[in-house]
């Protein structure tokens, strides 16, 4: 609890130190209990759980089935030498809630690390994209030394870190982040579709409907380790 809180302090200093508006301590209250609360009931879900947004949530919104016959596409490891991350955003309009997830593995598969993060502050499924990169970004530098292929499935997202399209919208300093990032680390942008990027859809979902935020490190909780496994097969979800 006291790693979590000190981490979260310095989340809020550096949010400071680019001139951004960091939330109300109550904010903070609610992400750090939820934070705690995650790690402890993610034990006690299945992997059918997490695949179809259905856990035992208390006063928090109710998660929708998720329903989509994929392509018989699995997830392609990085060539050696080079990471793979993997992100996906998620954005309900109606309930006003968004969630991300980012997720580092190396070309033979192992899990550097996962997380499923909660999105305050978010205004469409673009951002949500758009965080999910940024933080995975954040995180990959913070947590390895090689070059990183991003794996998105949004090629919106994608072409928008390439170009000047949203430079002066209000994803703008979330893209120049991101571009600052890639003059800090050589980073490759990736389109997939969705079939190889269902652990990071997955737990977008569940970091939106759970209302929930937890990182894990190399070795993650036994239900995203079953969603990594599905990962890397084809596989068709009712």
């Amino acid at each position: 609890m006291i790693i979590m809180l000190l981490r979260r302090i310095w989340y809020l200093r550096n949010e400071l130190s680019h001139g951004k508006e960091i939330p109300l301590a109550e904010t903070s209250k609610t992400f750090l209990c939820s934070y705690i609360s995650s790690i402890r009931n993610a034990a006690n879900l299945t992997t059918e759980q997490i695949i179809r947004g259905k856990s035992p949530l208390e006063g928090a919104l109710q998660p929708v089935p998720i329903k989509a016959v994929l392509p018989d596409t699995p997830w392609q490891p990085p060539p050696p030498g080079w990471l793979a991350l993997s992100v996906d955003g998620s954005y309900s309009a109606e309930e006003g809630s968004a969630g991300a997830c980012m997720i580092l593995r190396d070309n033979l598969g192992s899990v550097i690390f996962s997380s499923c993060q909660l999105l305050f502050y978010c205004n469409n499924v673009l951002e949500a994209e758009i965080q999910a990169i940024k933080i995975g970004m954040s995180m990959a530098i913070e947590w390895s030394n090689l070059s990183v292929l991003v794996q998105s499935d949004s090629m919106v997202t994608l072409s928008s870190m390439t170009d000047a399209s949203l430079d002066k919208s209000p994803n703008g300093q979330l893209v120049r982040e991101i571009k600052n990032y890639m003059l800090q680390r050589e980073f490759k942008l990736v389109k997939i579709v969705r079939s190889q990027n269902m652990v990071s859809h997955c737990l977008a979902n569940y970091a939106r409907m759970a209302r929930s935020t937890a990182c894990w490190l190399q070795w993650p909780r036994p239900f995203i380790h079953n969603l990594v496994l599905a990962d890397c097969k084809p596989v068709t979800l009712e």
